[in-house]
């Protein structure tokens, strides 16, 4: 519930959400809102506090959590504006036509992200555009500074949650087969109780309820969630954004599911085999990787034989494991295998690693493979760090080599940039979505330095008609971490 808004000569911005306050000064940081922030019924959500990140006059504010500074950072062609520019950039998610405005506004180009959760056709609503007045006018007076002290906000350190499962997978179920529901229990394992204060759907076809009460330490709570299974046939993968008091980053919980217009047998359903073994696929993807850090994920496989099935895996790459629950799987039935994987400081960006399945004691003649996409973490970072660190602005997001015809010429190109933090900015891997592209090698640039990324293109590998390349890459900038760059043309 917003408690209180007050505007002083220091621009104090206060919001309280139940009885976790979080003020702010100077710099704006620490904004919470809840979903029913002015009667909002969903959508704009906040969670706990967040500290806002300076680099030079930019300022991003997320206020939906998950993110410091990032998103108008990220979308540095929009924020990095001169005095008095006022820009205002629109962008939609990649799900449920969901919109999210960029405002950069005054001197101080101050960047605030909104994301209503609102299917585009609802987006002209009133309450949005008072609520986004309201706090516009609350921060213009830090707007108007050119530098900007960052207050950092120190979180308990005692707090402890632990869950029984992240993800939920409902597996192969009919439309015929109505709502299905799961529940998520977690433990507090710290020393002070703990509150979740809000459970927000990623869309309307799922369903939550949950108890807003005092989780005392040693204790559990549950989570309960429906999918309401209306949309008809395909795959569908949900997500619950829990906020819990005590923890800067709200929590992601899955759930995940294939609906079938009507029953299928398993091996309908597992129509890659390998022996009396059946997988969906081949190829797994895994969930996004940190440095220092480990990530799993579980996959179905079915026994389609008529007796027990033994699965193992050999010629492992050395960052992953295999575990098979039950084993040896029961015929007729479908088992559980998870798959991890561990950051290899060797290793960035996009990563293939193979897995293969000796099913019954007999070697499978074709393997799996898992792929992995992996980042620097700055998690740890203090705000001071993140103050210091490097932030990449490019002149440009796309390359545009214009008509060529195939195979005729090379092109070369690159992509100008200033390094407008204060280290030097480096890039861990660049890498592009074909093998038409490569990279001239790329030197550090230090702070307040300009550099180029250089490319060639091989017109022969291209196929005919409209083209367009993406380019990622993996650096050292937290408020950066990715930068996607464009190559596009018509190749002939």
């Amino acid at each position: 519930m917003l408690q209180s808004f007050s505007h002083s000569e220091h621009a104090r911005v206060r919001f309280k959400w139940y009885k976790n306050p979080r003020t702010s000064s100077r710099a704006c940081s620490g904004i919470s809102f809840t979903s029913r922030s002015l009667g909002l019924a969903d959508g704009f959500v906040g969670a706990g506090a967040f500290t806002c990140t300076a680099v030079d006059a930019l300022v991003g504010i997320d206020l939906i959590g998950g993110l410091t500074g990032a998103d108008c950072a990220n979308g540095a062609n929009i924020c990095a504006g001169t005095a008095g520019d006022t820009k205002v950039g629109i962008n939609y998610s990649r799900h449920s036509l969901n919109i999210v405005v960029v405002t950069c506004f005054v001197t101080a180009n101050v960047g605030i992200k909104f994301d209503f959760k609102k299917n585009c056709s609802n987006f002209v609503d009133m309450k949005y555009m008072i609520m986004t007045l309201i706090v516009l006018s609350g921060l213009i007076q830090c707007g108007q500074r050119n530098t900007v002290q960052v207050e950092e906000i120190t979180l308990a350190e005692t707090t402890q949650i632990s869950w029984d499962k992240t993800v939920h997978d409902f597996g192969d179920i009919a439309v015929t087969d109505g709502a299905v529901s799961c529940t998520f229990t977690f433990t507090n394992g710290g020393e002070e109780s703990i509150y979740i204060y809000e459970v927000a759907s990623s869309c309307g076809c799922t369903g939550v309820t949950f108890k807003r009460e005092a989780v005392k330490p040693g204790e559990s709570g549950t989570i309960s969630a429906t999918y309401k299974n209306e949309d008809g046939p395909g795959a569908f993968d949900k997500t619950l954004t829990v906020y819990v008091s005590g923890l800067r980053r709200p929590v992601i919980l899955r759930l995940r599911g294939v609906v079938h217009e009507k029953k299928k047998s398993l091996s309908q359903i597992y129509t890659e085999r390998l022996g009396d073994l059946g997988l969906k696929s081949l190829d797994i993807k895994m969930p996004g990787l940190k440095q220092g850090l480990v990530v799993s994920e579980s996959f179905p496989a079915a026994n389609l034989g008529k007796a027990p099935l033994n699965l193992e895996f050999t010629g492992l790459s050395p960052q992953i494991s295999a575990s098979v629950s039950p084993n040896p799987i029961p015929a007729g039935t479908v088992g559980k295998i998870v798959f991890t994987v561990s950051a290899d400081k060797e290793l960035w960006g996009k990563n293939v690693y193979t897995a293969t399945p000796v099913v019954n004691g007999r070697k499978a003649a074709r393997s799996l493979k898992l792929e992995a996409f992996t980042q620097e973490n700055f998690a740890l970072m203090s705000a001071a760090e993140r103050d210091s660190a490097s932030l990449p602005m490019f002149k440009s997001s796309t390359f545009d080599f214009g008509t060529v015809r195939k195979g005729e010429e090379e092109i070369k190109g690159y992509f100008e940039f200033e390094n407008k933090g204060k280290s030097a900015f480096h890039v861990y891997k660049a890498e592009a979505e074909s093998g038409a592209v490569s990279f001239i090698p790329m030197q550090d640039v230090p702070a307040g330095g300009k550099g180029t990324l250089g490319f060639q293109l091989d017109t022969q590998i291209l196929p005919e008609g409209e083209c367009v390349i993406m380019i990622s890459l993996v650096t050292n900038s937290p408020l950066r971490p990715v930068v996607n760059l464009f190559v596009a043309g018509i190749v002939k």
